[in-house]
């Protein structure tokens, strides 16, 4: 549970713009406690989330949001049977939105999609719908692609849709000035960034200020950069197996400037290396609990 101060800090809203969206629009109803202090639920904390999405990004009156909010979540009842609407995590249900949400994309229908997207995170937290329904939903692209079932230009559309969706997701969380700063790229030549945004928003969700960049970023200034924003970690994303030498030189480079800076590598490509490589120890799998126990023994250093 969170009380306002937490909710507050977390969404950046004001303590006025919270209170006229519960009283007024009625979209969450925080349990109080015997002192009268207003105690708020994970699934409170999602609602607001997508609603301050909604108003900021998308420039949707609060009052139309908060109608669309209730009529989601009217659909989910009716969707869901009761048991599986009260199990904290429906792994059915999300198997069945990242089928349905795959099979939208891949006959290129956004608008469908982009609803389907909207009613998940307006039902469930940020984490369920990141973990369970559109990381698993871009491996499978990326293995679909590479088996030859969809075309080059369905997974370039869908990993654009993606890459939209989660854009917006790095003005809503909070950054702690006290975790390490972060500088996310893909080397020059690889267009793949799919891979690297979602593991900066992993980091970003932690707390850790991420300075992304993006696709195909050439090598000049980036050592700079590094040193005026006092980078701690440098992560790199390659895909492209046949862009792996020049990605090593890429990252000699930069090392041989600024070799106090950490390395995380991600992405086919990097998990190619030899053990026996001298960057093989700086490789991250590309899976959730991976990011985690890199996570937990690097920034926590537990």
């Amino acid at each position: 549970m969170y009380n306002s101060k937490m909710i507050v800090k977390q969404l950046g809203l004001s303590a006025g713009t919270l209170r006229a969206w519960e009283t007024r629009y009625g979209v969450i109803q925080p349990v109080r406690t015997e002192g009268g202090h207003r105690l708020y639920s994970d699934e409170d904390l999602a609602d607001l989330r997508w609603l301050k999405m909604e108003t900021e990004d998308k420039g949707i009156s609060i009052r139309h949001a908060a109608q669309q909010l209730i009529k989601n979540k009217a659909l989910q009842a009716e969707a869901l049977p009761l048991s599986s609407y009260k199990t904290p995590e429906p792994k059915a249900y999300f198997i069945d939105m990242q089928n349905n949400l795959y099979a939208h994309l891949v006959d290129f229908d956004a608008g469908k999609s982009n609803a389907l997207v909207d009613l998940g995170f307006s039902m469930y937290q940020f984490d369920d719908m990141f973990h369970e329904v559109l990381v698993p939903l871009m491996a499978r692209v990326g293995d679909e692609w590479e088996r030859g079932t969809i075309t080059a230009v369905q997974e370039h559309f869908i990993s654009h849709f993606v890459q939209l969706r989660f854009a917006q997701f790095f003005r809503l969380f909070q950054v702690d000035s006290t975790k390490p700063k972060v500088l996310a790229l893909c080397p020059s030549g690889e267009q793949h960034q799919v891979g690297l945004l979602l593991f900066s928003l992993f980091l970003r969700r932690k707390g850790l200020d991420v300075i992304y960049i993006g696709a195909d970023t050439p090598l000049e200034g980036i050592s700079q950069l590094i040193l005026v924003k006092d980078i701690q970690f440098l992560c790199l994303s390659l895909t492209n197996p046949k862009r792996l030498k020049a990605g090593l030189s890429f990252i000699g480079s930069i090392h041989k400037e600024v070799p106090e800076v950490e390395l995380v590598l991600g992405g086919k490509a990097f998990n190619g290396l030899p053990k026996g490589h001298s960057l093989y120890p700086y490789v991250i799998g590309q899976s959730m609990e991976s990011w985690e126990m890199w996570y937990q023994r690097e920034v926590i250093k537990t």
